[in-house]
């Protein structure tokens, strides 16, 4: 579920697959094969997704557990999908602000 997650925080923040390739210094057809899950990011390259999106690598990898738990129950992966696009639009707010806020 991890490429699934990476491609919904790309998509939540209104990126193109090249323009987030390009700020991750990777090229547009392996991050295509990252979020088809034909190959897994490096914890590197975690890093990197969080540093340009403004968030936590942590952040990043709970939202994909929460989605693989969801999987085999589709009401409760509906409710998950709903408040992970609620979270990650707070993934543009920095950091001290959505912790005191």
């Amino acid at each position: 579920m991890l490429n699934e997650t990476l491609r919904l925080i790309r998509n939540v923040n209104g990126l193109k697959g090249r323009e987030l390739a390009e700020l991750l210094a990777i090229s547009p057809s392996f991050l295509s094969e990252i979020e088809s899950g034909k190959k897994e990011p490096s914890l590197d390259l975690i890093r990197k997704y969080s540093e340009v999106l403004h968030t936590r690598p942590s952040k990043i990898m709970y939202l994909a557990e929460k989605l693989e738990e969801a999987k085999t129950d589709k009401t409760i992966r509906e409710k998950l999908s709903a408040l992970a696009l609620s979270v990650l639009y707070k993934f543009n707010v920095p950091e001290d602000l959505v912790e005191n806020g």
